[in-house]
């Protein structure tokens, strides 16, 4: 890592023209590299680049920054990161923060007066958004900043024309929140960020949800999106009745999954449609075609189906999304207290809580997440991963409901190590692959009783004589030093850095 230069040299252009091609020429030279650039065009490249380059080296004597706008600071950051000049990234981030949250956020040259002043600082990282770091180190920083993001947009969205471009050339309100709040599943399992979705005016959730661009692993999550939303709204106001008419017009329900359409559908009161048009629906959604553009015609005058529910096209899946990692844990503390607190029970169950803070994750639109179980006298544990239906939805009779469903894409696992092992390599306790024909029905789970062999623990030595039994009986009075074993001993295996930790895996 770079930290401070021992001379100051006196023509830092040259300095930074040389380090800058250097550092191009190193990139393309990398086996897969997509920089393999023509000698001409690197040039420019270089040439275009030069200032920024300067910057980085400034900022290497002078321990601050000489650049302000939007655009200057994502590339001096690259560089930097590139570098590994300390300091310089971390810099660069507070500014960009700054930055976004600022309603008069400098755009350099090309800055655009007329941007709406609340949200300008969102539009000038908008509009430069291709160069946001993509390196896992990197990602957090983005991931940071588009939480400031999200913030500005719940304080200001209401502020802002919730049709058409903001700016010229730029992002209308919708694209802008779709960028912010990535897609449903992430929005959905991310506390943080549910939170400021709930927290977002009625115009706005109508121009997010009224955006191509918004992403959902499928149409179910979407649909929890808007009952999420809705839940929060009917705490603070009494006018719902019109939020959800208009919320729910923006649902693609001809894109639900299956079990979605057939059996959660009917069982949501709150969704305002009528029963004929329901089994209109649900016909239209399997036709093929010729038969739908049919069945619209003979439905004109009592189905509006130019309404979002007869979408014939699924939203996008994010790039990003060919992976989601939920890593969860289960404290020391937490288990103990669960053997102690039911040390009588035949059995004992503890549920896993995952790393952002969540105590469910979603996927598909319903809500999961693991539990260790375990049986008196047993000599192993279970581990199970749980399906249930998000209080949100308002599912009627849930117990009466027979959904099965397909996990998806995940593997469910346990770690003998500390981390996960996309992350530092974990050695592996146990592992289980959820196949395409593995189906579980909603509101049970799936998993294996014996998953995790607990460690035998000896009995403590046997004592003889009057004298022996007075001293035992002492020791437990003065604190049970003579008690026995922990509780947590057979887990020892498991506990590492005062836990037992997994991670849930889908990849598409």
């Amino acid at each position: 890592m770079i930290s401070r230069p021992l001379l100051l040299q006196p023509q830092q252009t040259f300095w930074a023209s040389q380090f800058l091609r250097i550092c191009w020429s190193s990139a393309a030279a990398r086996p897969g590299s997509a920089r393999k650039q023509s000698d001409g065009r690197r040039a420019q490249q270089g040439a275009e680049e030069l200032p920024y380059a300067l910057s980085t080296l400034r900022f290497m004597y002078t321990d601050s920054l000489d650049v302000s706008s939007m655009d200057a600071l994502l590339r001096v950051r690259r560089l930097a990161t590139y570098l590994q000049i300390e300091g310089c990234t971390e810099a660069c981030d507070a500014t960009m923060a700054g930055l976004a949250s600022s309603s008069s956020a400098a755009a350099g040259p090309d800055n655009n007066n007329n941007n709406p002043k609340p949200l300008a600082g969102i539009l000038d990282l908008y509009m430069r958004r291709g160069l946001l770091p993509e390196d896992p180190e990197g990602e957090n920083a983005a991931l940071k900043l588009l939480n400031v993001c999200r913030q500005q947009l719940v304080q200001h969205s209401g502020s802002v024309p919730a049709e058409g471009p903001l700016v010229e050339g730029g992002p209308c309100l919708g694209e802008l929140l779709a960028w912010a709040f990535r897609d449903a599943q992430t929005l959905l399992s991310d506390p943080e960020t549910r939170r400021q979705m709930e927290a977002l005016p009625l115009a706005a959730m109508e121009a997010l949800l009224r955006c191509d661009a918004f992403a959902a692993d499928n149409e179910a999550s979407v649909l929890l999106v808007v009952a999420c939303w809705l839940a929060a709204f009917g705490k603070t106001s009494s006018d719902t009745a019109d939020a959800r008419s208009r919320l729910c017009k923006l649902v693609r329900l001809s894109q639900l999954s299956s079990t979605f359409l057939h059996v959660v559908l009917p069982c949501l009161t709150w969704f305002p449609i009528t029963p004929e048009e329901y089994r209109f629906l649900c016909d239209y959604a399997t036709a093929p075609p010729a038969q739908r553009t049919r069945m619209i015609r003979m439905a004109a005058g009592l189905y509006d189906c130019g309404l979002a529910w007869y979408a014939t096209t699924p939203r996008p899946c994010l790039p990003q999304q060919a992976v989601r990692l939920y890593e969860w844990s289960i404290q020391e503390k937490d288990l103990a207290a669960a053997l102690s607190k039911d040390a009588a029970a035949q059995m004992v169950r503890v549920d896993g809580r995952f790393a952002n803070g969540a105590e469910r994750v979603v996927s598909y639109g319903l809500e999961w997440y693991p539990y260790l179980q375990y049986g008196k006298g047993k000599d192993a544990a279970g581990v199970f991963l749980a399906c249930v239906w998000p209080a949100a939805l308002g599912v009627q009779q849930p117990e009466k409901v027979v959904a099965v469903v397909q996990p998806g894409p995940v593997v469910f696992r346990v770690d003998k190590g500390c981390a996960s092992e996309l992350r530092r390599g974990a050695e592996v306790a146990w592992k289980m692959t959820f196949a395409p024909e593995v189906y579980v029905r909603v509101g049970w789970e799936w998993g294996e009783a014996e998953a995790l062999p607990l460690q035998a623990v000896a009995a403590p030595p046997a004592t003889a004589g009057e004298g022996s039994a007075q001293k035992a009986a002492a020791e437990q009075q003065q604190g049970g030093a003579a008690a026995g074993p922990s509780p947590l001993s057979p887990w020892a295996p498991y506990l590492l850095d005062g836990c037992i930790r997994g991670s849930l895996l889908w990849t598409w």
